[in-house]
């Protein structure tokens, strides 16, 4: 710029003609022509080539920007694609606007005249293909029909910038023809007009020469792509000197190419910006560090000093947001102390946030390394991906930011979330890549292994063929043996089809179980809720009372009959047969079921003999099946139906059979829901429902049958079932051997003794209780219970604690846990044994270890009783009355 500056051209002149008024003339005729060429190239380059070319190629990255934005949003048809769409769209229509009123002489006016339909053509083209597509229609090859429409609009356009081109080059050759012509003329002029001032003509004239030389290079490294020389002219003289300089012809030629190369300086910069950061996001699949070269970039386009890159952890917008790339900060100085503040704002509002104009006392400073200043302005950009939030790109300079900064921070945040969403995606690949892998080991480990297993079938095969061969010698033999394989292989078959169903029934089962605990466990829940409320009244109390009552024993009655059905499946149920009236069985038991009857509306006839009907069972098993019938009787009967109860002998008296071949015949009739014809064949099996739907009318889990089957044919004795049909009502009948006659000598009179004190006379005098249990809720439950009876009750929670406290506490019972911790209640029974001191503790086994073996384990153990979880408290009660009783007894001897 300083080659430019000094006296103008007529300045220079004027000098000229105050020596000599020949040389005055001379170079005047000289500077006007030169004054008039210059200005024709000069008009020709800056006010018809220069915005004329600037125009076509704003036009060519506008139309470039619609295909992408109009490829983006086929891709992708969301909201922001469209938008962008159809901000690229305006844009273009305004290019084409400009190019046309840029457009003025006749050539590039025709030029342009023909080329500008398929420009309009191609955009409404773009149009029509985005909105078929944002009703959902397929469009891949009427998008590939658009880009062939934009390359065939883009060749004439591409021709015209050629042109404009070449006019620009032949303007930029015209001024130097000019500027050539005035000092050839110039220095003959001077020559011929005095050569006694030649010496100040050739001043003059170098004078001239040296800033058009000056032009004329950057002229020419314009022409070759470079700028460098034409930014140099950008610069200006101090302030006092800017009038004289804006009357300098070639300061402000020079101005006008240092304002060409700033230009495209900034969009070369900027291009090369576009490139790194897309390079960049491109280049590496690890958030840290994609995320780190993106921030360099970033922040060496926009001169920023400060950076942080928050990515959420996972890419889960409700995770905190972590650091995982700075500039010019600490890791620990990265990281976010609260959720809120700038990042979080700019997440939540979806779009920039920018502070500007930070007090110089606030903490957030610039570090320089001798010294600190505060940011003037700091942009927190959302890094997002098709609206899902991934992160947040920070930014902070001394200096402020332009439009062009922010507008680059802004697609430099979007690159970054496609870069983070690949991440995050590659990491996911990877993730399922190692869980393939895993499977496909395993799968081959499985092949290896069917691999042996073929090895050993094909050994066996050809085993077996060399049987086969041998065999066939001997004709009649091998038939026999053939049909028997086929059968077994039938019968195999079969053994396979019911396995399958009985799986399938059992994970049905299953599903049902789940059911029927939360059913009871809802009724204690809501309950205790209500227990727990102010104000209670005493009805809604009791009620609450009894819904916690019949639940627990519903509880207790799935877990029995799940332990029943185990017990039978492993054949270790065994009865404790006695001689008993089963006439008074069933009124006891038929007593205790009357309640529900009449709570449902359902009739109950009986029709027993009145004569005594003696069997020998299982007291507990058989009260279990026939509560099981009239279970099922009242399940499947509806409000006002009817059960009837009917017991009859067949073949005997009612005090028993002579020979042993008299039966017992119960008979249990309902009015209810009957019994499908499909249904009959796996009535009495385990799991088995009439109806296995979600909506069907009662629960239950499918045991009832089963195990009344089961029970009776342990008794000897056969169940069967009948019903016409579906709504007509059900009868089941159960057959049981009656008892041989008892002969005289048999009969047993009541032994006499003296009379012990009642249950409840027991109870006046308490018991010292000591309760073992690991579960505090339980441990601390069941010492209320007890000491509502008047007892004294000490818990411990643990084994050692337990044998601590009873040495100090002298219990009469101790009610011991069998699961607990370090030491298992057998240990606690043994140690109880083998201590003189509590030896004669009464020791009771309350534990969830409820089957017949784990029962004998612990009576070897030591244990008095055996009560499973949670314990009947009227059995409990017994026990304690025994306890009471055996000490009356002690006392007296």
């Amino acid at each position: 710029m300083k080659r430019l500056e000094g006296p103008s051209i007529g300045q220079r002149m004027a000098i000229g003609f105050g020596v000599l008024a020949l040389i005055i003339v001379t170079l005047f005729a000289a500077v006007y022509v030169w004054q008039r060429h210059s200005d024709e190239a000069l008009h020709s380059f800056a006010q018809v080539s220069q915005p004329l070319s600037d125009a076509a190629n704003e036009l060519e990255s506008a139309l470039l920007r619609v295909g992408i934005t109009m490829h983006s949003y086929m891709l992708q048809p969301q909201a922001p694609q469209l938008e962008r769409y159809e901000r690229a769209l305006r844009m273009a229509n305004v290019r084409l606007l400009q190019l046309d009123s840029a457009a003025r002489d006749t050539e590039a006016h025709a030029m342009f005249a023909r080329f500008e339909p398929q420009l309009h053509a191609y955009l409404s083209a773009t149009r029509q293909l985005v909105s078929q597509r944002s009703l959902g229609a397929t469009v891949e090859g009427a998008e590939l029909e658009v880009g062939e429409m934009r390359e065939s609009a883009l060749a004439p356009l591409r021709d015209f910038i050629e042109l404009q081109a070449q006019r620009t080059d032949a303007s930029l050759a015209e001024m130097q023809q000019a500027q050539q012509r005035v000092s050839q003329s110039l220095s003959v002029a001077a020559v011929l007009s005095l050569l006694l001032f030649a010496v100040f003509a050739w001043l003059i004239t170098q004078s001239i020469r040296r800033p058009t030389r000056t032009l004329v290079d950057v002229a020419a490294s314009l022409q070759q792509g470079d700028w460098k020389p034409a930014l140099a002219l950008t610069g200006g003289s101090a302030d006092g000197a800017s009038a004289r300089l804006r009357s300098n012809e070639l300061v402000q030629i020079g101005r006008a190419f240092g304002a060409a190369a700033v230009a495209l300086e900034r969009r070369a910069q900027r291009l090369a910006a576009d490139r790194n950061v897309a390079g960049a996001t491109a280049a590496s699949l690890e958030q840290a560090e994609l995320a780190q070269q993106v921030l360099a970039g970033v922040l060496a386009h926009v001169g920023a000093e400060l950076g942080v890159v928050y990515v959420f952890d996972g890419g889960d917008e409700k995770a905190p947001l972590l650091p995982v790339a700075s500039y010019g900060l600490a890791p620990s100085a990265a990281a976010l102390i609260t959720a809120e503040g700038l990042p979080a704002q700019a997440v939540h509002d979806r779009k920039p946030v920018r502070v500007r104009n930070i007090p110089p006392d606030s903490a957030f400073q610039v570090r320089l390394g001798y010294d600190a200043a505060p940011p003037r302005d700091v942009l927190a950009v959302p890094v997002c991906f098709q609206r899902r939030a991934l992160g947040v790109l920070l930014v902070a300079s001394l200096r402020a930011f332009d439009d062009e900064a922010l507008d680059f921070v802004g697609a430099a945040a979007d690159q970054l979330g496609v870069g983070l969403n690949n991440a995050l995606a590659h990491e996911e690949v990877q993730r399922l890549l190692i869980e393939l892998a895993e499977k496909t080991r395993q799968v081959q480990a499985q092949n290896e292994e069917l691999q042996v297993q073929n090895e050993e079938i094909q050994a066996q095969s050809e085993e077996v063929q060399a049987q086969n061969e041998e065999l066939q010698a001997q004709g009649e033999e091998i038939r026999a043996q053939h049909e028997q394989v086929l059968e077994h292989t039938t019968r195999l078959r079969e053994q396979s089809k019911q396995l399958g169903e009985s799986d399938r029934r059992k994970n049905e089962f299953l599903g049902l179980l789940a059911h029927e605990l939360r059913n009871p466990i809802a009724g204690i829940s809501n309950s205790i809720f209500v227990l727990s409320r102010p104000g209670l009244a005493a009805e809604q109390a009791d009620g609450a009372r009894a819904v916690i009552h019949r639940q627990a024993r519903q509880l207790n009655r799935l877990i029995d009959d799940l332990l029943d059905i185990t017990r039978v499946s492993h054949g270790k149920i065994s009865l404790k047969p006695e001689r008993l009236d089963l006439v008074q069985l069933l009124r006891d038991t038929l007593d205790d079921h009357r309640p529900a009857f009449d709570s449902a509306r359902v009739a109950l006839h009986i029709d027993l003999p009145t004569a005594p009907v003696e069997v020998e069972v299982d007291r507990v098993r058989m009260c279990q099946v026939v509560g099981n019938l009239l279970d099922n009787a009242l399940k499947f009967s509806d409000s006002d139906g009817v059960v009837r109860v009917r017991l009859s002998t067949v073949g005997g008296s009612g005090g028993g059979s002579r020979d042993g071949s008299g039966t017992a015949q119960l008979s249990i009739v309902d009015t209810g829901v009957g019994i499908d014809a499909a249904a009959f064949s796996r009535l009495f099996e385990p799991f088995s429902q009439g109806d296995p739907s979600i909506t069907r009318r009662s629960g239950g889990l499918g045991l009832g049958l089963a195990l009344v089957k089961v029970l009776v044919e342990m008794h000897g004795g056969t169940v069967q079932a009948f019903s016409d049909g579906a709504g007509k009502g059900a009868r089941f009948v159960v057959s049981l051997p009656l008892a041989e006659e008892r002969r005289f000598e048999d009969a047993v009179p009541p032994a006499e003794g003296p009379s012990l004190p009642d249950h409840t006379q027991a109870l006046l005098d308490p018991c010292r209780i000591l309760i073992i249990e690991d579960n505090a809720d339980v441990a601390q439950s069941l010492a209320s219970a007890m000491r509502l009876d008047g007892h004294e009750v000490r818990i411990a929670h643990s084994a050692a604690e337990g044998l601590e406290a009873a040495h100090e506490f002298r219990p009469d019972v101790l009610l011991c846990d069998i699961g607990l911790p370090i030491m298992d209640g057998y240990e606690v029974a043994r140690r109880f044994r083998s201590d003189a001191a509590l030896k004669s503790v009464y020791l009771v086994a309350v534990t969830g270890y409820a089957g017949e073996r784990e029962r004998e384990q612990a009576i070897h153990a030591g244990f008095d009783r055996h009560l499973p979880k949670p314990p009947d408290l009227q059995e409990l009660n017994e026990v304690l009355a025994e306890v009471a009783r055996r000490r009356v007894r002690d006392a007296g001897r």
